[in-house]
């Protein structure tokens, strides 16, 4: 019974983090669930005829529908995969209800109960994680004004960053890592062997990169646009990314990825040498087309493909094999030197990469910078930022928006806005604490000792991008410290304080952003001092219909008063509503919200009401509240209401 409370607890999260998810990524309601109809079902059917093909498909469906909504041609470029992973965790929870149910039928025997459950599990400490910071973003970009009674309203972050455009950039990382996460943990919970799992994931990774490379093969040589929809700039730069995200997805997923398959072709000192040579072939043919990153991570494979041939074998390598070897080496290095090389190209500038060495060592000046100046530069801010909040850092997902933050004057050449390096986008935004977090959660149950050619490879793919900005990246980096290292298993006996060390960072995260909430409580004044302009609070700012401008307000809303001794205020309700008329309470406020005097008044559907307010010398805010049918005031309103944008001026005071 645990385990079907479990599987139902984690298909519950899934559900309403896609509502969620929504509600500040505003995608058609069409669309968006189209998209996540077709994932779900990839990976839950198959979990209707067995958790084996269930696994095996989701995995698949993880590596090659990223982008399924531009490819069957939604409007809208939704890129995503929790209806992947939240169609594997209700597959799961159909397979425990069957099997529960088939047991009881047929025999006697006693249903295995979970032995790896809350607090104690790294995964579900790691869940439990991502949805606090969910929180905490929330109350941070928000500044809490449900508290107060006026519902989620839109606070205008920083200077045009909306407070929903910041708060989808942190759910777009904590959802690309939470829904892996959900699904990992319903495998964990579902009694099976760790073992089988890890084998039908492999398989997975199997066929799924296996399509991924008849694809780039036929974007190589047939055409370059082949399933190519929505992948950011690759087309420009003759990038061949598969079904990844794009490119810079396809660049460092492909040779690491690869790497965990040399070892199933080398076993009990026997090498399969046409398994080997044809995956490194077709490596070098796409390698052809992906960044630089490709060769960096590529060729250290090689290396250490050789180190493990060498210690299988036991130091003992015949002069035929080492013939072998040799000559394909220099056929290798010959094919290098005929490829046609552009120096805008990722294979070119990886060639050029020992030349801005060379000139670095000897002129000691910054030339190295033009290898990636915009990366250096990025990290460089992520750094910066991070030395200023060492502790909580400075919130998941935040580093773009905290580029477009003006005070903070973060140097960047030009207007361009990425992400750092994983390292320093992940300590810059979660600082100390959850670096801390993550370690005693889940990475120290992590075996590390016995992968360190995988641990050595991850280093230089998470220094090329910050990956887990995407779906796919996220994913797989989970996964191969999964398949890579195994199913976190943790020992009961003295490994208590990594269970308490997270929950009390937990904790100390809850209060620390009460205290800032707390602080920054000032509604209209929220973080004027950074804007230069009070909050207009809008639930949709500057909307256009027609000759139309005006703000939409939803529910209680409160503004400052610019000092005019009267308003004629044009308000109405637009289409954005069924309502045909809605009931209000104005009231008139002084400086601490001590009422002065109010006013109630009746709107209508696309229809002005033009109602004179006169304005005491005292006043400074005007507050508005929705009424019920009986006159009584609504605690939260949810009816759109909408006022002209001429009543406000630059710094969104009512005049």
């Amino acid at each position: 019974m645990k385990r079907i409370l479990l599987l139902s607890l984690l298909t519950f999260i899934g559900y309403y983090w896609i509502l969620i998810f929504r509600f500040c990524h505003p995608f058609p309601k069409n669309e968006f669930f189209t998209v996540i109809g077709i994932q779900f079902g990839a990976s839950f059917t198959p979990y209707l005829i067995s958790r084996r093909y269930g696994r095996i498909m989701t995995i698949i469906s993880a590596l090659i529908f990223v982008r399924i909504g531009p490819i069957s041609g939604i409007q809208y470029a939704f890129v995503t995969l929790m209806g992947v992973f939240w169609g594997g965790v209700a597959g799961n929870l159909i397979r425990e209800f069957y099997e529960r149910y088939k047991i009881k039928k047929e025999s006697k025997l006693e249903i295995r109960e979970v032995y790896n459950i809350f607090p104690f599990s790294p995964n579900f400490l790691l869940i439990l994680f991502l949805i606090t910071l969910t929180l905490e973003r929330f109350l941070i970009y928000f500044n809490a004004p449900f508290l107060n009674g006026f519902g989620i309203l839109e606070t205008m972050y920083v200077k045009n960053v909306s407070s929903k455009e910041a708060y989808a950039l942190s759910m777009e990382i904590i959802t690309n890592l939470l829904f892996p996460i959900l699904y990992c943990y319903s495998e964990e919970i579902g009694g099976e062997k760790k073992e089988k799992i890890l084998k039908d994931w492999t398989i997975g990774i199997a066929i799924g990169i296996g399509i991924q490379f008849c694809i780039m093969l036929i974007q190589i040589f047939y055409d370059g646009k082949f399933l190519a929809e929505n992948t950011n700039l690759a087309i420009e730069f003759n990038r061949k990314m598969g079904l990844f995200r794009d490119s810079s997805s396809s660049t460092w997923i492909i040779p690491i990825v690869c790497f965990l398959f040399y070892k199933y072709f080398i076993r009990e000192g026997k090498i399969r040498y046409i398994p080997i040579l044809s995956l490194i072939l077709i490596q070098v043919v796409v390698g052809i087309f992906q960044g630089r990153g490709f060769w960096v991570i590529f060729l250290l494979g090689i290396i250490f493909l050789l180190l493990i041939v060498w210690r299988e074998t036991n130091l003992r390598i015949s002069n035929k094999n080492i013939f072998i070897l040799a000559v394909m080496f220099c056929v290798f290095i010959l094919l290098l030197y005929l490829i046609p090389k552009s120096p805008d190209s990722g294979f070119g500038k990886f060639l050029l990469i020992p030349s801005y060495i060379i000139k670095f060592l000897q002129t000691g000046d910054t030339s190295v910078l033009k290898f990636d100046p915009y990366r250096y530069y990025l990290n460089l801010g992520g750094w910066n930022l991070f030395l200023d909040n060492p502790s909580w850092g400075t919130g998941v997902g935040s580093f773009i928006v905290n580029l477009k933050d003006e005070t903070l004057k973060i140097y960047m050449p030009g207007e361009w806005f990425d992400n750092p390096s994983f390292f320093i986008g992940f300590i810059s935004e979660v600082g100390i604490m959850g670096l801390i977090y993550v370690v005693f959660a889940w990475l120290i149950h992590i075996p590390w000792k016995n992968n360190v050619f995988l641990i050595i490879l991850l280093i230089p793919a998470l220094s090329f991008g910050y990956h887990i900005v995407q779906p796919d990246g996220a994913f797989v980096i989970l996964l191969l410290l999964i398949i890579g290292f195994g199913i976190t298993k943790v020992k009961w006996n003295g490994y208590w304080i990594t269970q308490i060390t997270p929950l009390v960072i937990l904790l100390l995260l809850l209060i620390n952003t009460g205290r800032r909430t707390y602080t920054e409580f000032k509604l209209p004044e929220f973080r004027k001092e950074k804007m230069g302009s009070y909050q207009l609070l809008a639930y949709e700012p500057n909307k256009v219909n027609g000759d139309k401008r005006y703000h939409v307000f939803k529910g209680k809303t409160i503004w400052i008063l610019a000092g005019a001794n009267g308003i004629e205020l044009d308000v109405f309700l637009d289409n954005s509503t069924s309502k045909k008329n809605l009931r209000q309470k104005w009231t008139l406020l002084d400086r601490n919200r001590n009422s002065i005097s109010g006013m109630e008044i009746t709107l209508k559907k696309n229809e002005a009401d033009l109602n004179l307010l006169i304005i005491p010398n005292n006043a400074y805010y005007l507050q508005v509240e929705e009424l019920d049918e009986i006159g009584k005031t609504k605690v939260y309103g949810d009816v759109p209401f909408c006022i002209s944008t001429s009543h406000f001026n630059e710094k969104n005071e009512l005049f």
